[in-house]
């Protein structure tokens, strides 16, 4: 079904759960509805996992497959149900396109939707030989991927790993600075924290490189023994992490508060923002803290802040694994206090540069010409 001349459409993705994919998929699904297309969201789990609400307008649908499988049997047995499921739902909704977000559900969707002749645009966040998805998903993904209409990457450094897809098939289009940050920058400042403190936000996993913020927090702790550690999220490495930071002496210097429904007033509250990880398809907790005029330190690591970050104009770029430069970078910026004001300033310029309504724009192109056939084979 379609509303005019603006086709519908149906969003794939594992959950609504807490992350940077899942936040811009219902940021797409919702802008994209209040533009006039008819638009669905299907997801693999139940909605009792849900972090972000479904956008107004958006029709949603649970297949309720979201458990984790105990062998290669059990996940041979779930993905070829989730792959039923799926077709299922196309085969009755009929949507003209599909979007997918998340490697695997890339894949599944992809091959569910491929007997029905319904396009599938990917949306993809990481470049996959960064993270160990296994041998199957591998062969899986170079059997998959070839036969969706387009792919679509949220960065140059994601796009440059698929050379074997066609050129005219992929494209880049990054992600927007989100309404939320901006309306949260809207509000009045939220008053001096009683410590000053560095900030960092993400999945507690080995991605994001806490464990090597913990140790060039530790480098400068005694030199800056009035600034704390603020480290936002959760995940599988919270206890080792908390057990890091008592053995580097930062007992009462590092707070992981967790994952907050709203981490704005927190980062706005910061000294200075850290971007620790190993790898990255497009940090969007990187640009949410330069819209907020935070001073900003990033590891230079693949893919996507060296995309966002300007050094020495914006923020500092450092070496992926590096405590020591990480450390070098965050004392710069902490005893320097016109330095992180002149920082701050550029950085919140990225509010201007990347907008909801441009990026809007980006996609309604490439399903444009996705779904008339406008593409290189």
């Amino acid at each position: 079904m379609s509303s005019g001349d603006r086709p519908s459409l149906m969003l794939s993705i594992m959950s609504l759960g807490g992350g940077g994919a899942e936040r811009n998929c219902t940021l797409l699904a919702g802008g994209l509805a209040e533009r006039g297309y008819p638009v669905s969201l299907a997801t693999l789990a139940d909605p009792a996992t849900d972090f972000y609400p479904v956008p107004q307008g958006v029709e949603r649908f649970s297949l309720n497959l979201g458990q984790g499988s105990t062998g290669l049997l059990s996940a041979v047995r779930n993905n070829r149900a989730r792959i039923r499921a799926l077709r299922e739902l196309f085969r009755r909704e009929r949507p003209q396109g599909i979007i997918s977000f998340i490697d695997e559900v890339n894949i599944l969707a992809t091959l569910a939707a491929a007997p029905l002749g319904i396009p599938v645009i990917i949306s993809q966040r990481a470049d996959t030989d960064l993270y160990d998805s296994g041998r199957i998903w591998s062969m899986l993904r170079r059997y998959a991927y070839p036969k969706a209409a387009r792919l679509v990457s949220v960065s140059h450094g994601v796009d440059d790993y698929f050379d074997w897809i066609p050129a005219g098939r992929r494209t880049v289009i990054q992600n927007p600075v989100s309404t939320a940050v901006l309306k949260a920058i809207e509000q009045p400042a939220p008053p001096p924290p009683a410590r000053p403190y560095v900030v960092a936000m993400g999945r507690l996993a080995k991605q994001k490189g806490f464990d090597i913020l913990l140790q060039a927090f530790a480098r400068l702790a005694g030199k800056h023994s009035g600034i704390d550690l603020k480290i936002l999220g959760e995940g599988e490495l919270r206890s080792d992490l908390e057990r890091l930071g008592s053995e580097l002496g930062l007992a009462g210097r590092v707070e992981f508060p967790g994952r907050l429904e709203d981490p704005f007033p927190t980062l706005r509250a910061a000294t200075v923002f850290v971007l620790s990880s190993r790898y990255e398809g497009f940090p969007n907790v990187l640009t949410e803290a330069m819209a907020c005029g935070l001073p900003v330190v990033a590891t230079d690591c693949p893919a996507g802040p060296s995309e966002i970050i300007r050094h020495g104009e914006d923020g500092l770029l450092v070496p992926v694994e590096d405590p020591d430069a990480l450390a070098s970078a965050m004392d710069r910026l902490l005893s320097d206090a016109g330095e992180r004001q002149r920082f701050g300033a550029e950085a919140a310029r990225i509010a201007t540069r990347r907008t909801l309504s441009n990026h809007l724009d980006q996609w309604e192109a490439v399903i444009g010409d996705t779904l008339n056939g406008d593409i290189a084979h």
